[in-house]
């Protein structure tokens, strides 16, 4: 390591103040008055607001307030209560998403290690990282031992070995030579250099992305929308009939002794607002017209710009105004005689017409809706947040009953996240009546660096997966491992390392009485270094099985051996091979009937993982999501990525596997 000079203390402002710091920018919060007053942008709250300020005026002349009142205390509960819920849920979030940026994080810098937070990290720091260490950066690997590390965070995979060793190519959805910020090292040690820092790391990247919002409306918005529209319309509609007939039939009353210039004033006005609100009326027709199947329907200027539409029917009603009065001295009516145009009687019978008409309006308006849909939006949320499921806007929860595509995640989704011994082939395939032999045992529990936590109900995990998978077999088969590597002296343990892809325990069991070398790792490794006659043609055959299976294979060999200065570069030639296991993550009991359940609803599921791809189509057919030979069903993130916006779309309902997805594809 002494090779490393890293960076000087003018090479680190420098750096800092071209590539920024390590902080990655949180999103922008919304101020809680905001927040309120975004709650009054519901359409039935707008139209319950127009309610509310139309029985006030009516109050104003009749003393009746009540009903305005009732219906502004009905609009502050629903508005209060749904802002009340997404401030809560906000503050859930904000806490969730807090980060330590003050965590000790070891750096080579003026030639020395030294300690700095994680928030001083600098591109082009070199960083020495071990088990347990949270990577404080991007970076590429300078030297790597034994080192994996936990992409869950990103990739949604726990599990992944890194090597400092540049690959040609590679199977997973990140180079194994780069290492990235957010995600933990599992196991082994290494050194890198940084390459991105902040927002501009791969999970600076996705939390950007996820802080976009795309405010396409929700189904239960357009359908609120919708019945806004519709009430609103029926409203004014019935109030403008009403208006109209009251008028028309005073104005035909011979009780009433209107002048002959008072009733063609009342027509001409009466004309006149008809076609300023027919953006009201006409919508209200059009639907009667279509609900009796009659094939016409009365246009109206401008449907999309409400602006233009509105220019359009003032204009028009100014013409009739101008046209009326042409026609007046056409026929010898004096429409300007103060009598016909300021009868106090006339204007007070008037006055009550359009007061009635504000009255149907009003009743019109379902004031206990909104407060209908936000209390059961309300517990939808209350109920989904005792389940552990946070939502941040309360029409989330209407909008997941409405779902057509489910896109899931397969690592602790679909499967357990759990890596556990699916099949295997020892010395005698290990069984109750036909116990594991002791050399297996041993092979198991000595050669390995995970361990067993029994402190919870089931034992989990301590370390590295795939070891720990063999360890949580052993306990179902009854072995205490512990006891195992107790009578085990070990003298010499070489880590298994992404280069030599096998891991190598040298020492004497006290049980057999004689030193042993046991070896673990990938199968064509092993294999090349046993003694053939101990490999069967019935090993191969398995093998190809297990890789059908998109199993991770690990096979074991041993040898007795009085070497104890093996060195870390010798290979072990002429052992014995002692079997082989398939190890997977495997699958939800409950998950194939979901899915079935999902597409007997008509929901499409599919799945995004990081996996590769045939560990992803083994995954998808085990759960229902692809048929058997539907290999072509499925896509890889970076092949995703190249498509154009118009293939993507063509391509999207027949794609149901997305393999190597990086968090900007999920």
């Amino acid at each position: 390591m002494s090779i490393y000079k890293g960076l000087t203390d003018s090479e680190v402002l420098q750096n800092r103040n071209l590539y920024g710091e390590n902080i990655i920018t949180p999103p922008p919060q919304t101020p809680w008055w905001k927040l309120l007053l975004e709650k009054f942008n519901d359409p039935i709250i707008k139209i319950l607001i127009v309610a509310a300020g139309i029985a006030i005026a009516v109050g104003l002349t009749n003393g009746h307030y009540l009903e305005g009142i009732g219906i502004i205390v009905a609009i502050l509960l629903a508005t209060v209560m749904a802002f009340i819920n997404e401030y809560k849920a906000s503050k859930e979030f904000e806490l969730l998403n807090t980060v330590n940026d003050e965590l000790p994080v070891k750096v080579i810098r003026n030639g020395g290690v030294t300690s700095i937070p994680k928030r001083e990290v600098v591109v082009g720091d070199i960083v020495i990282i071990d088990r347990g260490d949270e990577i404080p950066s991007d970076g590429l690997l300078l030297e790597s031992v034994s080192l994996t590390v936990n992409e869950s965070s990103l990739t949604g995979e726990p599990s992944s070995s890194k090597t400092s060793i540049q690959p040609d190519s590679f199977e997973t959805t990140y180079p194994p030579n780069q290492v990235l910020k957010g995600t933990t090292v599992t196991d082994g040690h290494g050194v890198y250099q940084t390459t991105a820092v902040g927002d501009n790391t791969e999970i600076g990247k996705t939390a950007r992305a996820a802080t976009i919002e795309v405010n396409n409306p929700t189904p239960l918005t357009k359908q609120l929308q919708r019945l806004s529209e519709y009430i609103s319309s029926a409203a004014f509609f019935i109030a403008i009939l009403a208006f109209v007939i009251l008028t028309i039939s005073d104005i035909i009353n011979p009780v009433n002794s209107y002048s002959r210039e008072q009733e063609y004033v009342l027509v001409i006005a009466l004309l006149s607002v008809i076609v300023i609100l027919a953006k009201f009326w006409v919508p209200s027709v059009n639907t009667i017209l279509g609900w009796v199947k009659i094939p016409v329907r009365i246009p109206l200027p401008y449907p999309k710009s409400s602006k233009r539409q509105l220019i359009v029917l003032v204009v028009s009603a100014t013409v009739i105004a101008f046209l009326g009065i042409l026609t007046a001295s056409l026929l010898d009516v004096d429409i300007l005689h103060a009598s016909a145009l300021f009868d106090s009687n006339m204007l007070s019978t008037l006055l009550d017409y359009f007061m009635v008409s504000m009255t149907l309006i009003v009743v019109a308006v379902p004031e206990g809706l909104s407060m209908s849909v936000t209390l059961s939006l309300a517990y939808s949320m209350r109920k989904m947040m005792a389940q552990n499921n946070l939502v941040r806007k309360l029409q989330a929860t209407e909008t997941m009953g409405a779902t057509t595509v489910i896109c899931t995640d397969k690592t602790g989704t679909l499967t357990q996240n759990r890596m556990r011994v699916i099949e295997w082939d020892f010395l005698n395939n290990g069984s109750l009546d036909n116990p594991l032999p002791l050399l297996v045992k041993l092979s198991l529990a000595v050669n390995s660096t995970a361990h067993l936590d029994y402190s919870k109900k089931s034992p989990l995990v301590v370390g590295n997966p795939t070891d720990g998978a063999l360890l949580l077999w052993l306990d179902e088969q009854g072995v205490n491992y512990e006891l195992l590597r107790e009578s085990f002296k070990i003298d010499v343990q070489h880590p298994f390392s992404s280069e030599k892809k096998y891991m190598l325990t040298v020492g004497y069991s006290d049980e057999l009485g004689k030193k042993l070398l046991l070896l673990k790792g990938a199968p064509e490794r092993v294999l090349s270094m046993c003694n053939p006659n101990t490999v069967s043609k019935h090993i191969h055959d398995k093998l190809r099985d297990y890789q059908l299976k998109a199993l991770r294979t690990i096979a074991f060999a041993y040898a007795e051996n009085d070497n104890v200065n093996i060195s870390n570069s010798d290979i072990p030639q002429g052992l014995t091979l002692l079997g082989i296991v398939g190890i997977a993550d495997p699958l939800r009991e409950e998950v194939p009937g979901a899915i079935g359940e999902c597409h007997k609803a008509g929901i499409d599921v599919k799945m995004v993982t990081g996996d590769n791809q045939e560990t992803a189509i083994a995954i998808g057919k085990n759960a229902g999501l692809l048929d058997v030979h539907a290999d072509d069903l499925s896509i890889s993130g970076p092949d995703f990525e190249k498509l154009s916006d118009e293939e993507a779309l063509n391509a999207l309902p027949k794609i149901k596997v997305m393999y190597r997805a990086r968090p900007t594809d999920k």
